[in-house]
């Protein structure tokens, strides 16, 4: 009678470690990019007011848009099934198209759960001046914070607002691209 409840208990223990194993063989990794655009524009009546630094003209620009991990293809089938969200890779905010010499003088983007966006990502005071046309941010220290919030309610859509003031007469799409490594189970 002995041997039988510890070849019972013995059964159990393989049953549940053949289980974790197996969980663990069919865990598949994705390395994509988050990606959001957010079109931006002039805001106000009127376009442009002067600045007090050096006459620079100042125009006041604002935009959202909205993001979903299922919204990337890469990870439409496994929204449910993600186990890790790690970051893997520089995150990078671009603005293409900028004049000459134009320039971000500051920038404050905002993340939440749709329809709010009320945690502050990052905010930019210094300017960022165009390089062949080109804003280019390579902030990381925020992505951390994003990627917090994804893992907390992944099957959420997000509110990203953006708003600031530039050199130039703001029409454009600012592009977020965060490179990361999925981890998702379909069992």
């Amino acid at each position: 009678m002995k041997s039988y409840y510890l070849l019972t208990l013995g059964m159990v223990f393989l049953l549940f470690a053949s289980c974790d194993k197996i969980k663990e063989a069919t865990t598949v990794e994705i390395e994509t990019e988050l990606e959001v655009e957010i079109p931006i524009a002039t805001t106000g009546t009127s376009n442009a007011t002067k600045s007090a630094d050096a006459g620079i003209n100042s125009f006041q620009y604002g935009g959202n848009a909205t993001f979903s991990l299922a919204d990337n293809e890469d990870l439409a089938d496994y929204v449910n099934n993600i186990d890790e969200i790690i970051a893997d890779g520089v995150a990078t905010i671009q603005i293409n198209g900028v004049p000459v010499e134009g320039s971000i003088n500051t920038c404050l983007m905002k993340f939440g759960i749709a329809p709010t966006a009320g945690t502050t990502a990052f905010n930019l005071t210094t300017p960022v001046v165009a390089n062949n046309g080109i804003i280019s941010i390579t902030d990381v220290a925020w992505v951390n914070g994003l990627l917090n919030t994804l893992k907390q309610n992944m099957k959420a859509a997000y509110k990203f607002d953006v708003s600031g003031d530039a050199s130039f007469d703001v029409n454009h799409v600012i592009k977020i691209k965060v490179p990361v490594l999925i981890k998702a189970n379909p069992l």
